[in-house]
């Protein structure tokens, strides 16, 4: 970056910083209704009820004088992408947390990890009996299972995508911050957004909408198991949004760009459509946003708008038959309970 471009980007962090302190201390109000829960744009205060206070001095590295081959320690087995292996990693974590346990990671979920986020440093697991099937705890994948709560000790490693809240709920804080974003994805994904908000003369009240489209295999591959997100959907979401907050600029985030461009009405509003980026600079486009749209059952989606703690939409039914084959899904294991449905 240069001399020039930084500090252009403190200039209007600062700016950015200003806004939100008005907007906290009531200097400027925003009239809101109709959402779950009522966060002023700019703003984030609308978080899990169940989040515990956590002390990141006492429970951070997760890491023992008795080193990767403890017997006190619990990995996970990595399945699926980035967005799969943040649930995994952030049931590791809740999942530990509540068993006396230390969180270990294999070597390729950590280089995995390090390519998009800084303090994710857990010591590596190299304990060759960890995956065995004896030593290893399955919890559900769809839904939330208080059973990984009280695990035994001889388990090693968990097998699973854990995709619910619950798992990790407790630790909301800690997961946050574990999750922080490399400088150079933060700071490139910060740049656009500056650029974006001189469109709207960078105004106190500027909000920014991440939208978050899957559809590729969504559409094609699992055609027959997943209803893919509608133009139908996006709209309404849109609208609802314009309808509680001004000076609006939407964030697109797609694996179709071309879908995207033909059935979303991005006529007179302000908006910003990310391709060629990497999946860090993607994830913490959606992450700096205030809300967001997402696509249901895109894992992605979901950590985009679980870390910029604005309000969320999500469409119901997007899995045709209940399930995944034959895994049982729980909606209010999945979302959570402050985000709003919207009719596909």
């Amino acid at each position: 970056m240069t001399e020039e471009k930084s500090k252009e980007l403190t200039y209007w962090k600062y700016i950015l910083s200003l806004g939100i302190s008005l907007v906290a201390m009531g200097v400027i109000t925003i009239k809101l209704a109709g959402f779950p829960c009522s966060t002023p744009s700019l703003s984030y205060t609308c978080i899990l009820s169940s989040t515990e206070n956590v002390q990141l001095d006492k429970y951070y590295q997760g890491t023992t004088s008795n080193g990767t081959n403890s017997k006190n320690s619990l990995t996970f087995f990595p399945m699926g992408r980035l967005g799969n292996q943040m649930f995994e990693y952030a049931s590791l974590l809740g999942i530990t947390k509540r068993n006396a346990r230390t969180a270990v990671l294999t070597k390729t979920s950590r280089d995995q990890f390090t390519k998009c986020f800084t303090r994710i440093t857990n010591e590596l697991s190299n304990d060759p009996a960890a995956f065995h099937p004896d030593n290893t705890f399955q919890p559900p994948d769809l839904h939330f299972a208080d059973s990984a709560f009280f695990i035994g000790p001889h388990y090693r490693t968990l097998r699973s995508q854990m995709q619910s809240w619950k798992y990790f709920g407790h630790v909301d804080d800690v997961i946050r911050s574990h999750f922080l974003f490399d400088r150079k994805s933060q700071d490139y994904a910060q740049e656009i957004l500056i650029e974006m908000g001189k469109t709207n003369n960078f105004k106190v009240t500027t909000t920014f909408i991440g939208i978050q489209l899957r559809r590729t295999d969504f559409a094609s591959t699992y055609q027959n198991l997943i209803n893919p997100v509608s133009s139908c959907y996006i709209d309404q979401a849109m609208v609802l949004f314009e309808d509680h907050f001004e000076d609006i600029v939407f964030i697109i985030v797609s694996d179709d760009i071309e879908w995207s461009k033909k059935n979303i009405d991005l006529r007179n509003r302000k908006h910003y459509i990310s391709e060629n980026h990497t999946p860090c600079v993607d994830l913490a486009l959606l992450a700096n946003c205030n809300h967001s749209i997402i696509s249901s059952g895109s894992s992605f989606g979901w950590w985009g708008a679980y870390l910029a703690q604005g309000h969320v939409t999500y469409y119901p039914k997007w899995l045709k038959h209940g399930g995944w084959y034959n895994l049982p899904f729980l909606p209010s294991d999945y979302f959570l309970p402050q985000w709003t449905v919207i009719p596909r």
